[in-house]
């Protein structure tokens, strides 16, 4: 690949990024890419999900009004992390969301492709 298709990757990539940290900090849109997340059946995609909402409204200040620390922060919603329910409920509280459950009838149902 040329350097200068690299630096039109990077260029689109970053502003992508911008867009979305940018977006994050909107609590309509966190709740919404949260729940996504979590229809994927997949507790890392949530875990990164809730991550990047958190990143995205400043960590230290996140963990500071959740009242976990900044490390075990990361580690909860690290590939690895497995984070207590308690911890979790924090961390949304902290970005302004809360866990919630609906009954499987409400949920819309997934088409194939």
């Amino acid at each position: 690949m040329k350097k200068q298709e690299l630096e039109n990757i990077r260029k689109v990539t970053g502003s992508f990024n911008d867009y979305l940290v940018e977006e994050l900090r909107d609590p309509k849109f966190a709740s919404e890419y949260i729940n996504a997340a979590i229809e994927d059946d997949d507790v890392t995609y949530f875990l990164h999900a809730l991550g990047n909402v958190v990143k995205a409204q400043g960590m230290t200040e996140v963990t500071k009004r959740a009242g976990i620390n900044r490390e075990n922060a990361y580690k909860a919603v690290s590939k690895e992390g497995n984070p207590t329910i308690k911890n979790v409920s924090k961390l949304l509280n902290a970005v302004g969301l809360t866990l919630v459950t609906e009954p499987l009838e409400k949920r819309p149902t997934r088409k194939a492709a």
